[in-house]
Formats: C-alpha cells, sequence, structure tokens
C-alpha cells in the first residue's frame, strides 16, 4: 500500500529477480512460425517509457490504442498485435493471452534481445594450491565437488555446459584436455602483454564430449600431479592470473569460482594493527573489483569461496568483487572437516542452481516518483536500469521509492487512486533461449495512515533498514556512524508514528515492529561489536556478514536479525512433511529460559538464516540424535 500523507519511511520493493515460482509462469510466444532472418520480432511494449503489455493497460478505440497504465500514453497498437475488441471490451483472443490477464509472464524472445547469440552455461573453476591450502586438504574437496558436478552433469546446463580448471599459486597452472588426457600448462600471467591472444579453446571443454568413465580418468591423474607448492598466493599474482582466465572465457561469457585455501593475509596498506580503524572492515585494496570491473565487460561474474584459517585474510577486498558483480561469497573462518564438508556442498550448490545468463533488469513506476537501488553492481545504470551477468534465485535487490518534488511537472497525480511497478528481467536460459520475465504489481493509494501501518510487511521494513545501512557503510561511512545512523532511521520512523496517531491508535504491526528492531540492535553485522575485541578473523566474520545482507531476500535478513527457536519434540515425518513432500517447519519458541523450562523442551533448532543449530537440552535425548536428520 502507497501512502500520500506524512510518514517516515518510503514504500520500498525488494525484487528478486529469478525467485522460483510457487506456480509455472506462463509462456507468451509472439515469434512468427516462420520468422526470416532479416525479420525482426517487437514485443509489444510502451513507445514512451517502454513498459510491456501487462493486465492492466486499457484498449481503446476498438483495440486500435492502448493506454500505457505506467506513464498514461495513448498511442497505436502494432499492427501484427491487433485484436477487435468484443463486448465488454476484451479482446477477442483474452482467453489465449496471459500477459493481458496474468500478473507475471515470460515472453519468449529472440536475438534481437542479445547482444550476441546465446551461449551455452561455461563455468571456470580457480583453486589455489599453495602449501598450506594443500595442507589444509581444500584442492581436494575442491576437486571432489567439481568432479562431482562433471559426473553428474550437475552444473546448470547439465551437459550442455562448458568447463576449465586452474591452479594457483604464484603463478597459474591451467588444465588442458588433451586427447582426453589432463595436461597442466604453467603461465606467470603477469609477464603476458595485454594484447596477447588467448588460445581459449584450449583450456575449455565441452562436458558432453567426455563420458563418465572418461571425467574420472582425468580427475584420477589429475590429482597426483598438483602436488605440493613451496609458493604463496599474493592480491598481485591473484589479480594477474584473474585476468587472463578472463580472457579465455571472454568469448563465452559464464561464471568464474574462485577457491582460496591457504593461510596467506593481505593486511590493509599501511595498517597499524588498530581495528578501530574503518580500513579493516572496508575494501581498502581495489584489486578484486578492478577485476570484477574486467569480467564485467565479458558477462562474467565471480563467485568466491575463503578460508580463514582462525586468521585476519581482508575479506572486505577479496569479496569486493563479488559484491560488485552479483556472485555469491562464501566464508569458512576454519578448515576443520565441518567446514571443508560445508565448502564441498556449498560449491555443488551453487553451481547446480537454476541461474540467468546474460542479463538485463529494469523497473518501472507511475511517472512522478523517484526510485532509489541500494545496489553496487557494475551494470547498476542510474536507478532502474541494471545488467547483472547472471541471477539466481537468492539475489534480491532494494527499491526505495519517493514523491518527486512538489514544484517537479511530474508530480505524482494524487487523483490515481493505484500505484503501478513493473519489472522485467532479460535473461537466457540454460537452453540458450532468450527470455523476458514481466512481474506486474498494481497497489492501492491510501491518505490514511493507519491502513498503510495496518498493510504494513514488519520484517519487509526492519530488512529494508539493515539494508540501507549496510550498503551506506559499504560506500563511505565509518564504522561507528553506522551505528548511529541506523538508531536515527529508527528514531525517525517510531516519531513519525507517535505524531500521526492517537494514544488509542492500535495497529496489530507495530509491537512486532520494536521486537525486530530490538534484534537488529544487537546484530554483530552492523554494530561496532567487534572494534575493541580484534581477535583471529572476528572482522572477516562481520565482513561476510555484511556481504550476505548485501545480497540476500529480505526474509533472509530479517533471521539474521532475529533468530527463530523451533520446537523439535516429538517432530516425525508424518508431520513435518506433507503429501507433496514439502517441508512444514515446527512451532516457534519464545527465546528465554524461562520459556524453555515452563515447556520442558528436550531438543530445540535455532534458525539463524544462514544456518540450522541443534541444541539437546535434555540429557536423555542424545539418545535420539540419530533420528534426527
Amino acid at each position: 500500500m502507497v501512502c500520500l500523507c506524512r510518514w517516515e519511511f518510503s514504500l520500498s520493493l525488494w525484487a528478486r529477480r529469478f525467485a522460483q515460482q510457487t506456480v509455472e509462469l506462463p509462456v507468451v510466444n509472439l515469434i512468427p512460425p516462420k520468422l526470416k532472418p532479416t525479420d525482426r520480432v517487437d514485443i509489444p511494449r510502451c513507445d514512451f517509457c517502454r513498459a510491456y503489455v501487462n493486465p492492466f493497460i486499457e484498449f481503446l478505440e476498438g483495440g486500435k490504442k492502448f493506454q500505457c497504465n505506467i506513464c498514461d500514453r495513448v498511442q497505436l497498437v502494432p499492427s501484427t498485435y491487433f485484436q477487435p475488441l468484443e463486448a465488454g471490451g476484451l479482446r477477442r483472443n483474452f482467453e489465449s493471452s496471459p500477459e493481458l490477464f496474468s500478473g507475471s509472464v515470460e515472453f519468449l524472445a529472440n536475438e534481437d534481445y542479445a547482444s550476441r547469440g546465446p551461449k551455452e552455461p561455461t563455468y571456470f573453476f580457480v583453486v589455489e594450491i599453495s602449501r598450506s591450502a594443500t595442507a589444509a586438504l581444500v584442492p581436494a574437496y575442491a576437486l571432489a565437488a567439481i568432479k562431482e558436478l562433471l559426473r553428474s552433469a550437475r552444473l546448470n546446463g547439465e551437459r550442455n555446459a562448458t568447463f576449465g580448471i586452474a591452479f594457483l599459486d604464484a603463478q597459474l597452472h591451467l588444465l588442458q584436455i588433451r586427447n582426453k588426457q589432463p595436461l597442466l600448462v604453467t603461465l606467470n600471467a603477469a609477464s603476458f602483454p595485454n594484447n596477447y591472444k588467448i588460445p581459449a579453446e584450449r583450456f575449455l571443454t565441452y562436458l558432453d564430449s567426455l563420458q563418465e568413465a572418461e571425467i574420472d580418468a582425468v580427475f584420477d591423474k589429475l590429482s597426483p600431479a598438483i602436488g605440493f607448492s613451496n609458493s604463496e598466493l599474493s592480491l598481485q599474482s591473484l589479480e594477474d592470473s584473474l585476468r587472463y582466465v578472463t580472457e579465455i572465457v571472454a568469448g563465452q561469457g559464464g561464471k568464474v569460482s574462485v577457491i582460496l585455501g591457504g593461510e596467506e593475509s593481505f593486511p590493509p596498506k599501511g595498517a597499524d594493527g588498530d581495528p578501530s580503524k574503518r580500513s579493516y572492515f572496508s575494501a581498502n585494496d581495489q584489486c578484486m573489483a578492478r577485476v570484477a570491473a574486467y569480467m564485467h565487460q565479458w558477462l562474467i561474474s565471480m563467485d568466491l569461496y575463503v578460508f580463514g584459517h582462525g586468521k585476519y585474510k581482508n575479506l572486505a577486498s577479496l569479496a569486493e568483487g563479488v559484491r560488485m558483480g552479483g556472485g555469491d561469497s562464501c566464508y569458512y573462518p576454519v578448515a576443520s572437516q565441518t567446514e571443508l564438508h560445508k565448502f564441498y556442498n556449498e560449491l555443488i550448490f551453487n553451481c547446480s542452481k537454476m541461474m540467468s545468463w546474460e542479463s538485463v533488469f529494469r523497473i518501472r513506476c507511475n511517472t512522478g516518483w523517484k526510485k532509489r537501488v541500494f545496489s553496487n553492481y557494475y551494470g547498476s545504470v542510474g536507478n532502474d536500469l541494471m545488467r547483472p551477468e547472471q541471477v539466481d534465485e537468492n539475489y534480491s535487490v532494494l527499491f526505495l521509492f519517493e514523491e518527486e518534488d512538489k514544484t517537479s511537472e511530474n508530480k505524482p497525480k494524487v487523483g490515481k487512486d493505484t500505484f503501478y511497478i513493473q519489472t522485467s528481467l532479460l535473461y537466457t536460459n540454460s537452453k540458450r533461449q532468450r527470455m523476458i520475465r514481466v512481474h506486474n504489481y498494481c497497489l492501492p493509494i491510501s491518505s490514511r495512515l493507519k491502513k498503510v501501518y495496518e498493510a504494513m510487511d514488519y520484517q519487509a521494513v526492519t530488512s529494508a533498514l539493515v539494508r540501507q545501512s549496510a550498503a551506506d557503510f559499504l560506500e563511505s561511512k565509518p564504522l561507528p556512524d553506522m551505528q548511529i545512523d541506523l538508531v536515527n532511521r529508527m528514531k525517525k520512523l517510531f516519531a513519525g508514528i507517535s505524531q500521526n496517531t492517537s494514544p488509542d491508535f492500535q495497529v496489530e504491526n507495530l509491537p512486532y515492529l520494536t521486537v525486530a528492531f530490538l534484534g537488529v540492535l544487537k546484530s554483530d553485522a552492523l554494530l561496532a561489536k567487534y572494534i575493541n575485541n580484534f581477535k583471529g578473523n572476528s572482522v572477516d566474520i562481520v565482513s561476510q556478514q555484511r556481504t550476505i545482507i548485501n545480497r540476500v531476500s529480505y526474509d533472509v535478513i530479517f533471521k539474521m536479525m532475529n533468530p527463530t527457536l523451533l520446537n523439535l519434540a516429538g517432530l516425525g515425518s508424518e508431520t513435518c512433511i506433507t503429501q507433496d513432500e514439502q517441508f512444514v517447519f515446527p512451532p516457534s519458541l519464545r527465546l528465554n529460559q524461562e520459556s524453555l523450562e515452563a515447556d520442558h523442551v528436550p531438543l530445540a533448532l535455532l534458525d539463524d538464516g544462514l544456518s540450522l543449530h541443534l541444541y539437546i537440552l535434555e540429557f536423555s535425548y542424545q539418545s535420539r540424535l540419530g533420528q534426527v536428520s
């Protein structure tokens, strides 16, 4: 709901651009069956604001014209899309046109909507093999995960995917599969001139060209060939090597997974050991940011996996390329067996989940409203256009909408009782099809503050404040100022509530909002809690949490701030699995000792948004651990 009276929070939209759908989206195919190579396909859209046709446009003059719901302009319907209107104002083919009755659809596009022909999904793995990384078994687990991805064709794109592998220490060791046999080519990436032509075809392999037994043979011979390296990794060698890898993948685009398992540390330049300085918590070295900017030119994104070994590694700088490029960042404080297994599973998951490729995202709204986006993509153009290379189901972007200046010629039309938003994601799927996913939103406008508060999603509001503060910090603000900024945002919101409501004003959501903010104020990720407790990798742990906050959806952020404790007593497969094999979470508990003792809770599960923690509250239940899975 949109409010046109005074209140102290902007309308926010959380956009998960490639989220899994509970129902399959209808696909609209407007491409002629016998399309000539010279023919152009124009999906119907507004000539002025470029919004796509949707259920909220209005057809006029017997179907010859339509009025755009976003900009209100009236224009001609393209001749190839014309259908006469019947009684009631509906088009003759209304029932077979899902774009006119479904709020969310996918249009099938063609190469007219691509800067180049669609490519198969490409994955390139860069694995550190320094002495400390190899001793910690990180390369072994990485190769095991990659082998499983290839053997079982679990890469997004299945057997149509292309892959490459390189190993990294002070030099770059590229895997070449020649005659289905592994060959390592060692290069000093820094020694090559900028105009050196990269023989990419030598280091990229089409997965469908290898049988399962051949994959096994390659990896069996590859593992002993890596061995121990006596050289350690530096930021400069990392940057030079990743630029070389970018040249290899440039013709395809795709995803580069960088696995750093060594003990080397990259402290801030000129650091004097004082952790209160912002340099420890921010990206003080831009080498990975430069790599991400270079990758962005070639439609490549980066995933990062870092092992901390209990030391400060400067994760804020290492993860900068991920933050700016839109990939995944995974951090493991130590190289324990538990963390290695977690890394193995996360590498497989991140490379097998559904993704969009070669993506372009745009958001449109009514004239008279200004947008602000909380994202740091290199591909962000203004506040409405973004060109992320790859988008997965978890990545979300926060948009805030506010009225234009009252003196503006485009000030909001208060007479309208609805606020329209349209998001569109142009992408290539794993089958090399060009698609446009369009979502349309129609929100009521109200001048009654109570109705707005009643419709408010307190979890989304809380998470929006958290995302704003985290994004501001990553841009410019010192760490202590971020806590003050967050508290001031909360004070302003509650002050607006008290000033614009009467003492008997009752809204069910407001008490929950208060409790949610208390959880935020205790968060490690947002507050300066670690300034006076700088030990080991504690700063990197906070940096990882902030990176996650700038990526995930609002429900995950909310759980990071306000964990949920679940009661596992009496839980069995018949109570937590539905007939369609969906998991049903058990009832939640109050997070205080008195409630736990009063309810006699023997087993509990803590969900903090990022992981699940099992708590055994009664000794007698230790024997039942084998039943919990």
